[in-house]
């Protein structure tokens, strides 16, 4: 069931798990811990969803939320490194808790990322489609954990962002991200 249109309550992201998402994106990619650049403009990206004016929400679909989360974290960069990944995954955070997933090809999210990175993506709402799952990822009860499932389940297009981070800031490596074993 595709629910891009359907309206529901915005929800606030919360900036410690945020930043938490950010330290696993790098984790993941062999990178050393998060280090968060700007406390404002992460608070800022966190309450896009709660926007609103003359009593009405600016973003008031489901399609509409994600959007503004997905520019929130990366149009105001709040971390030094990893704040694409960390606003993907910081999407699918938000979409899961109501029981959505955005579902697209990871070459077309990919390509969505970058051209809002670059300033080229306008438009008021995620392509593809948000849609019902019929259930929470199974047994997580505790949100660190639900946080890792949601970098897991992100595993190739962190890894294909990571790469574009490194040739984009001229330190592009051949072997790109080597997920972390510890």
């Amino acid at each position: 069931m595709e629910t891009s249109g359907i309206v529901l309550e915005p929800r606030l992201l919360v900036p410690k798990e945020v930043e938490r998402i950010n330290g696993l994106c790098l984790k993941f990619c062999g990178a050393k811990g998060s280090k968060l650049r700007d406390r404002d403009a992460l608070l800022s990206a966190c309450g896009r969803t709660m926007a609103s004016a003359g009593g009405t929400w600016a973003h008031g679909t489901v399609a509409q939320q994600g959007l503004a989360i997905l520019d929130g974290i990366i149009s105001s960069h709040p971390f030094v490194d990893g704040n694409k990944r960390t606003a993907l995954v910081a999407l699918d955070l938000y979409l899961g808790d109501v029981g959505l997933r955005w579902r697209l090809p990871d070459t077309e999210k990919f390509d969505l990322i970058v051209a809002l990175a670059r300033g080229e993506r306008k438009g008021d709402r995620l392509p593809g489609e948000v849609i019902k799952i019929k259930t929470r990822p199974p047994d997580i009860s505790d949100r660190c954990k639900e946080i890792e499932f949601y970098v897991n389940l992100n595993e190739n297009l962190l890894i294909f962002l990571d790469e574009h981070d490194r040739s984009w800031n001229g330190r592009w490596q051949p072997s790109g991200c080597v997920r972390s074993t510890t």
